[in-house]
């Protein structure tokens, strides 16, 4: 192994999932489950859609009690070319 840090390394790496904010039928509660478990260093969960029924508070709620709250992030909808950006 090289003792060599490569920028790659130190670059933020991100998670992404595109879809309607619906934690049960969607498994986004596993999901966040599954990234605090996986502990991944310099890597964000990002987690982009509409909030159906107010249900992005409710996934916000076990990202903060597993200690990830401030590697999760609910940007909102995007529509459109935006997806692929």
């Amino acid at each position: 192994w090289s003792s060599d840090v490569c920028s790659s390394d130190l670059a933020e790496r991100k998670l992404l999932f595109i879809g309607r904010l619906a934690p049960v039928q969607k498994g986004l509660d596993l999901l966040i489950s599954a990234f605090a478990k996986a502990q991944l260093r310099n890597t964000r969960l990002v987690i982009v859609g509409p909030d159906f029924r107010n249900q992005t508070e409710t996934l916000r709620k076990p990202a903060n009690e597993l200690g990830i709250g401030h590697s999760v992030d609910f940007p909102g909808p995007i529509y459109g070319a935006e997806k692929y950006s």
